[in-house]
């Protein structure tokens, strides 16, 4: 067996076995250079939106508790409603504006830095690595490292906002109104955890099997005149096929996976709903049970009922940021 072939058999397994690496992580928030600095202000800016859709909740429930209100009243009530999404869409923007800028102009520096690393390499490595994969490396990898400095922080800001502010808020209301939380927050990251564990190996071989095949396609190009003075249409046309089932199957894999994850936490988010007004329900018509400081009105429960909606919501950006990471490594 060749050396090639060899690095090719190698490469996938390699990928496949590497754990999440925090120092790969480390140094691609490095590649940001001084730009690192505007990506952590959009950290902050997204980080006031998320605040600011929890403060929808919490002055839509003071709206409740005030009753039946005046038609003065009304819009005097609906200002503060008005303010938050003022807050929430010019912050949204800038955030967005200021990421785009910072992580192109980092990715400006990468690719330059990739290019000039590539006149360093030995004569040896070119001769083990065809053109065509390290072209769809390239290209591919560079892609998925700048989707993930513009939008990993960003989902990182908003489950840490909600999740934070929607459990204080609804220990605010009745510590005991967390006990669904505890409940079903073990289920969600054991699902998580499964999920976690099988898409690594999905995702990085994917990864390979797709730079394969736009390696071989970029090869099959270049050399079109040779195959076609010695007649090697079908023998590559074969090769492809091979490459390119390979590719498909891995695919399947990874959106059957999705297909089982993605709705079993819609499941625990039904069933985390059903919970929570079986439990608010109860709390009311028990209204005098210790764990209660106060009875709960229904201004209470509308707000437990959005917090708790809202709690689970952000655990699928978990899942987002955890695969554009294996991506990017």
């Amino acid at each position: 067996m060749s050396s090639e072939q060899t690095s090719e058999k190698r490469d996938p397994e390699e990928a496949q076995e590497r754990a999440l690496s925090m120092r790969l992580m480390l140094r691609m928030a490095a590649s940001l250079g001084g730009y690192k600095w505007l990506v952590f202000v959009g950290f902050i800016m997204v980080c006031i939106c998320a605040w600011s859709d929890m403060q929808v909740i919490h002055e839509a429930t003071r709206l409740i508790r005030r009753g039946v209100p005046t038609q003065g009243s009304i819009a005097l009530a609906l200002v503060p409603l008005a303010i938050m999404c003022v807050i929430n869409r010019v912050f949204g923007w800038l955030q967005w504006v200021i990421t785009i800028f910072a992580t192109n102009r980092a990715m400006a520096i990468v690719r330059k830095q990739f290019f000039a690393k590539l006149h360093t390499l030995s004569k040896s490595f070119f001769d083990q690595h065809k053109t065509g994969w390290l072209v769809a490396r390239s290209t591919g990898d560079l892609a998925i490292l700048q989707e993930f400095m513009t939008f990993a922080l960003m989902m990182l800001g908003v489950f840490v906002t909600i999740t934070i502010s929607a459990l204080y808020r609804i220990a605010g209301i009745a510590p005991i109104l967390l006990a669904p939380a505890a409940i079903m927050m073990p289920l969600v990251l054991i699902a998580t955890a499964k999920y976690k564990n099988h898409m690594t190996r999905i995702q990085r071989s994917a990864r390979e099997q797709n730079s394969r095949l736009v390696a071989n396609m970029a090869e099959a190009v270049r050399g079109i005149r040779v195959v076609q003075a010695f007649s090697r249409q079908e023998r590559n046309l074969e090769d492809f096929n091979a490459i390119n089932l390979m590719n498909h199957d891995t695919e399947i894999r990874s959106a059957k996976l999705d297909a089982v994850f993605l709705p079993s936490l819609d499941f625990i988010s039904v069933l985390n709903i059903t919970m929570v007004v079986a439990f608010a329900a109860w709390l009311i018509k028990h209204p005098n049970v210790t764990w209660l400081a106060t009875p709960l009105t229904t201004a209470d429960v509308v707000a437990y009922v959005l917090y708790m909606n809202v709690i689970l919501w952000p655990t699928r950006m978990i899942v987002e940021i955890y695969s554009m990471a294996i991506r990017a490594m």
